[in-house]
């Protein structure tokens, strides 16, 4: 097969590739080590400081807890365990922690990198993979610098691809091999509890080629029970836990953002996909189809691309699963980076496309256009990337929440509790004690207290003194400072009802940011100071 015809032997190529791995983990190394911490803040999630949070209760013997009150399982495991050590080691302020955080997320990703690249080099020339390290940083490596698991689950899914081809496992006929095929897909799903997908493929594979090869049929179902196996050593621990400690295999965060069994009926999961990973979901249903097709009644694996193209096929399948499951069943929090094993999967799979169009335009003239448009592509992403890192912070939430948090690590006491939902960002660098209200780091019992309309008890039992509100949508009043008392409520998504109101005045009023922009909205961050409204029969307002 002929490739596009760069000037450069396979060698030089190689070697050309690494050095760009290695500039693109220098600049990031010195990015987040030497920038404001505003800077890095404005971009990652909030979420992400949830599991700093969690980490550093955990490290400091107050349990997987938050708030350092309640104990939750609203976290992807694997990504926890791996941040408990860093608090167990330092416990230093929590932007030093931070940065070392992304630091550690860059080397994954590097380590990532080299193992694509190394990996690919095996299906294709190393001219392809060239092609393709590129992708990789553009689409993977830098969207996945957030703090959340999504380096270490693209990282996991590199070493199950790897191992899996390195090994032969589905050739080789070796059981230890297998089973420690299912140790990382076990692993993988404990990164990332969607992950599951990805074994559900698997398992449909392993199936059809039992059928298929009718032969060796024991020999496939033997292999599929030691990946099991070996999965479920990784996994089951961790549901058992879940059903002792909170009576359901589904962590919180998954049953409040799941309707599971029962279709959502609504448009959520569909619009909130984004354009980017609906169009890398329209490649894996194209791909796969297109493998069905072409390679499905082949012998399998007789050949490296054999094996690339039914890897990629089973990952497509896991995109497509995916992809319907959050359609039909999810129907809040859903954000970018939980498609980030997409965008793994296109940035491998579009090999295949490069490799197709220059065997088809072998000419220096369609070499010279193909090339052109790869540049492009390429510098148009880079100036994105670049953008999207040193844009301007002044319309960013996440910074208003670090002011605020700030304001009350110097000016509250260390032991006031307060409450707050989107509490990442605030509850870890404020250094306090902050009860979740959205409870997707809370528990099922606080489910139980909107359900039934106690939230003003519930705060007034758990001592909080203060109560915050990052974002007024709409309310002038409120923004302006031009108002009396508001009532905020609070919404539980596993029983679709709101709490009791939370009133709160005006004069109680002990933090107000300057205005900034939540999105299109204008708004700030308040901190007031909490008193509970009680009826006298213990009924709320």
């Amino acid at each position: 097969m002929n490739y596009f015809k760069l000037p450069l032997d396979e060698k030089t190529i190689g070697r050309i590739l690494y050095f760009i791995f290695f500039l693109v983990l220098l600049y990031f190394l010195c990015f987040f080590s030497r920038s404001e911490i505003t800077r890095l803040i404005s971009l990652i999630p909030d979420d992400s400081s949830y599991f700093f949070e969690i980490a550093e209760n955990a490290a400091g013997g107050n349990g997987l807890s938050c708030d350092g009150i309640h104990i939750t399982n609203g976290f992807q495991p694997l990504w926890l365990y791996i941040l408990i050590p860093i608090f167990l080691i330092y416990s230093g302020p929590p932007e030093i922690i931070l940065r070392i955080i992304l630091i550690l997320q860059v080397s994954l990703l590097f380590l990532s990198s080299l193992i694509i690249y190394s990996t690919h080099s095996d299906f294709f020339s190393r001219k392809i993979a060239f092609f393709n390290g590129i992708i990789f940083i553009i689409i993977v490596f830098v969207p996945a610098l957030n703090g959340m698991e999504s380096a270490l689950l693209i990282f996991m899914l590199t070493a199950l691809l790897a191992y899996s081809w390195k090994r032969r496992v589905f050739t080789a006929n070796i059981p230890r091999r297998e089973i420690i095929f299912g140790l990382l897909l076990g692993l993988l799903m404990l990164t990332r509890l969607d992950a599951v997908f990805i074994g559900v493929s698997i398992s449909v594979f392993c199936v059809a080629r039992s059928f298929k090869d009718a032969g060796n049929r024991s020999q496939h179902i033997r292999r599929l029970i030691l990946i099991i196996t070996g999965a479920s050593l990784i996994v089951l621990p961790y549901l058992i836990y879940n059903h002792i400690a909170f009576g359901s295999l589904v962590p919180i965060s998954g049953a409040l953002k799941s309707s599971f069994p029962h279709s959502t009926l609504s448009c959520y999961g569909f619009l909130k996909m984004g354009k980017k990973y609906w169009l890398f979901t329209l490649y894996a249903i194209i791909y796969f189809i297109s493998y069905l097709l072409k390679h499905a009644r082949k012998s399998p694996l007789q050949s490296n691309q054999d094996y690339f193209h039914l890897a990629m096929s089973v990952l497509a399948f896991s995109v497509i699963l995916h992809a319907l499951f959050t359609i039909l069943f999810l129907k809040w929090a859903i954000f970018n980076w939980h498609f980030i094993y997409y965008a793994f999967f296109a940035a491998l799979a579009l090999n295949s496309l490069i490799a197709f169009l220059s065997s088809k335009f072998q000419t220096k003239k369609y070499s010279l256009l193909l090339g052109l448009l790869f540049l492009s592509g390429t510098l148009i992403a880079v100036n994105k990337n670049y953008n999207r890192f040193h844009a301007s912070i002044d319309r960013n939430w996440q910074v208003a929440s670090y002011e605020a948090a700030i304001w009350a690590r110097h000016n509250t006491d260390k032991n006031a509790i307060f409450a707050m939902k989107d509490s990442g960002h605030f509850g870890f660098f404020s250094e306090r004690k902050v009860i979740n209200l959205d409870g997707i780091v809370n528990n099922s019992s606080y489910q139980e207290t909107i359900k039934n309309k106690q939230l003003n008890l519930y705060l007034k039992e758990n001592g909080v003194k203060y109560l915050v509100q990052h974002a007024f949508w709409n309310n002038e009043a409120v923004n302006s400072g031009r108002y009396g008392s508001y009532t905020e409520k609070y919404y539980s998504h596993k029983y679709d009802i709101e709490s009791d109101g939370i009133i709160l005045d005006r004069t109680n009023e002990v933090y107000r940011s300057k205005p900034y922009h939540d999105g299109p909205y204008r708004t700030v961050f308040i901190i007031w100071t909490f008193f509970p409204h009680l009826a006298e029969n213990g009924m709320f307002d």
